[in-house]
């Protein structure tokens, strides 16, 4: 019956927060999500009512709702009545939510929908009451014994030499008592050691080079989402998953700092960082994120910096430029079903050398700043940032490429009219221009005509994430007790 429920709310919207009200309610995506992901004897709980609680109705889910009118309780069940959902399952909880969750009766949960619209602080007040009951609890601990010395076997020479032991403790546990597979325990040790060198042949000028290795632990969602054979829903489904290995990273680093005149700063720096054992979120389902973490192999970090910080007069001048190498070493195969060049199982080849997701390779700041009196300043910033692929693309061969380039500016202004006054100003995105900064590949249900709901015409997409538009803080400070 739900395989046609969200088509079927979003051609027939349902009055259900008043007489004649429009429909208002979770995004079309999401409702679609509930309808893809939540499957039925989930305990799920939500602040707000309406076409979401309809759905995990309908799912089956063990759903409890928080609203403070009867009256719309009463048109969710008649509307689910007209629609054929079974409501046995479905409970309403009668007044405003930091009312209810107080005295409401804890029990663990798969799934909790914040309403958001409510005004702050109720959403994050919801939030507290409702995390702690999330089926699965963590605890980290962490431990570590290092040492360091500093010494200079040469004039114009210093030598650092460092080292750390490294222990992590990941606790997980079952809050439901009905998941004992969920506990567990996991433990990361390793030492990490660092070597640096500096030389000075002149006050201005440093070149220095260093050798340092470091490690990242799992993450509690990671540790309890690693199994290829039962994906996670992710962010809120747990299940008993297989261990998987700490990330570890080598970085070799190799540099120039110089000062030609007082007023003016440069620095160089060329680095390669190998990690081992990276993990990476694998796909496994139509659904973008449907999938489970893994330890994928090598990649690599390879790039150069370079700034250049003066100031000349009554101006502040910064820039600086990035360069990353952010690739693939290792030969691996993942589920991609949204990608173009998968094949007969979804899946696509990734391979030595292919780029990662999310990673422009190149980048480029800069900053202005004027102060013409002491009172007063006034600044620019601009910033550019290359190519990069989405995630769903990781063998960099679906048809949609790479997201294109895109820059953004900033202005700001400061003015003093007193020894405790600030008045500032700050324009983001100063010109307004239109950008991506994040694709993801998926697949687009509103294909219909005039972009209506269509399940059956779906056609893979690359999804992007615009832009924040032009935005403007006016600001007035005080500050008090300033000796």
């Amino acid at each position: 019956m739900t395989s046609s429920l969200t088509g079927s709310l979003f051609s027939d919207p349902p009055a259900l927060h008043g007489e004649g009200s429009q429909y208002w309610g979770l995004a079309w995506p999401a409702l679609r999500w509930l309808e893809q992901n939540v499957e039925p004897g989930m305990a799920t709980l939500e602040t707000g009512a309406g076409s979401s609680t309809m759905m995990l109705a309908a799912r089956g889910a063990d759903h409890e709702a928080v609203t403070p009118s009867a009256d719309e309780a009463e048109r969710i069940r008649a509307e689910c009545g007209r629609r054929g959902i079974p409501t046995d399952k479905l409970r309403f909880r009668i007044g405003p939510s930091h009312e209810v969750l107080p005295t409401w009766e804890p029990r663990p949960l798969d799934l909790v929908l914040v309403d958001g619209a409510h005004g702050f602080p109720y959403p994050i007040l919801d939030w507290w009451h409702l995390a702690p009951h999330v089926q699965v609890g963590a605890r980290n601990a962490y431990g570590g014994l290092y040492f360091i010395d500093q010494f200079a076997p040469l004039q114009n020479w210093s030598l650092t030499l460092a080292g750390r032991y490294n222990v992590a403790r990941v606790v997980l546990r079952d809050r439901s008592g009905l998941r004992p597979a969920l506990d567990g325990e996991h433990s990361f040790r390793r030492f990490n050691p660092a070597l640096g060198v500096n030389w000075n042949p002149r006050p201005a000028l440093t070149w220095f080079a260093s050798l340092t290795q470091g490690m990242r632990v799992p993450a509690p969602a990671e540790l309890t989402c690693a199994d290829a054979t039962a994906p996670c829903l992710l962010p809120n489904q747990f299940l008993a998953d297989p261990a998987l290995k700490a990330v570890t990273a080598r970085t070799v680093e190799t540099g120039v700092r110089l000062r030609p005149t007082q007023q003016l700063r440069m620095s160089a720096a060329l680095y390669r960082s190998v990690l081992s054992d990276d993990i990476q979120f694998i796909t496994s389902g139509a659904a973008s994120n449907a999938g489970f973490f893994q330890n994928t192999g090598a990649t690599l970090r390879q790039g150069l910096d370079l700034t250049v910080d003066g100031a000349f007069d009554r101006f502040h001048l910064g820039a600086a430029y990035s360069y990353v190498r952010a690739e693939y070493l290792s030969e691996f195969r993942m589920r991609s079903p949204n990608n173009s060049s998968r094949d007969a199982a979804d899946e696509i080849a990734v391979q030595p050398g292919n780029a990662i997701p999310g990673v422009p390779q190149h980048s480029v700041k800069l900053a202005l700043d004027w102060t013409p009196e002491a009172r007063t300043s006034l600044g620019f910033g601009w910033a550019w940032f290359g190519r990069q692929y989405a995630r769903g693309d990781e063998n960099n061969r679906d048809v949609h490429g790479a997201l294109p380039s895109y820059s953004v500016a900033q202005a700001f202004a400061r003015y003093r009219p007193g020894r405790d006054w600030e008045l500032s100003l700050k324009v983001d995105n100063l010109f307004d221009r239109r950008y991506q900064s994040f694709g993801v590949l998926g697949r687009n249900f509103f294909t219909g005509s005039g972009g209506t709901f269509d399940a059956a015409a779906a056609v893979p997409e690359q999804f992007v994430a615009p832009g924040a538009p032009r935005a403007v803080w006016l600001a007035l400070r005080y500050e008090m007790d300033r000796k």
